[in-house]
């Protein structure tokens, strides 16, 4: 008789302070702009969305265009432990025809799922940039 493989949904069991608010193990936000070169040899530019965390792998990121569902296809890099924490970054590219809409880099929480999703706003390229 040979072995029986068998494939189940795994379970993380992750133990936060009590004396900790949602908000203070909320990952930390910081958000990069394209370059002016870039636009302008490109037609094209690339928001950038940094967090910094205190647990590893709780948190997911999509990029959207401001007021639409449609999440847009993007690029994750993989967490990095740090000292004391734990870094994560994510990058999408807009192209020549999105230039002048704005953008969210929208933080899911997968710990919570009836908390509200941290959107971080990203301004239109064409208005928020002196090309």
């Amino acid at each position: 008789p040979g072995w029986i493989k068998k494939f189940t949904e795994v379970t993380r069991f992750i133990v936060t302070p009590h004396d900790k608010s949602p908000e203070d193990i909320s990952p930390k936000p910081t958000i990069f702009l394209p370059s002016i070169a870039e636009i302008k040899v490109h037609k094209a530019g690339t928001y950038l969305c940094h967090l910094e965390e205190n647990i590893p792998d709780v948190f997911k990121i999509d990029w959207k265009e401001k007021n639409v569902k449609t999440i847009l296809q993007s690029q994750q890099g993989n967490t990095v432990k740090t000292e004391d924490t734990y870094m994560k970054f994510s990058w999408v590219i807009v192209t020549e025809e999105s230039l002048d809409k704005e953008h969210q880099c929208i933080v899911k929480d997968e710990r919570n799922k009836e908390r509200v999703n941290q959107e971080i706003d990203f301004p239109s390229i064409n208005k928020g940039m002196c090309v």
